[in-house]
């Protein structure tokens, strides 16, 4: 450890935890919309799925959550909710 720098406690990696995971369920759900969404607001949702591609891998990368790629069932069932309209 770097002197100077503080250890991670267990309330970093929940917090980091719960960012990423956000961060997958806003990317999900972009997904899950454009592939429902009129033409019109295809090419927004594109790019929001790019930015969201990026706010994921930055985030993994800051907390080394680099192998957590999946929604929990929580985050799962209720992108499911929203978009079985």
């Amino acid at each position: 450890m770097q002197r100077g720098v503080p250890a991670p406690s267990d309330h970093d990696a929940r917090l980091g935890r719960r960012l990423v995971l956000d961060e997958i369920f806003d990317l999900s759900l972009y997904r899950a919309l454009h592939a429902i969404a009129p033409a019109g607001l295809r090419s927004m949702l594109e790019a929001l799925i790019e930015a969201e591609t990026r706010h994921v891998a930055f985030w993994q990368r800051f907390f080394g959550l680099e192998h957590l790629t999946r929604l929990d069932v929580k985050r799962r069932l209720l992108a499911r909710i929203i978009t079985a309209c």
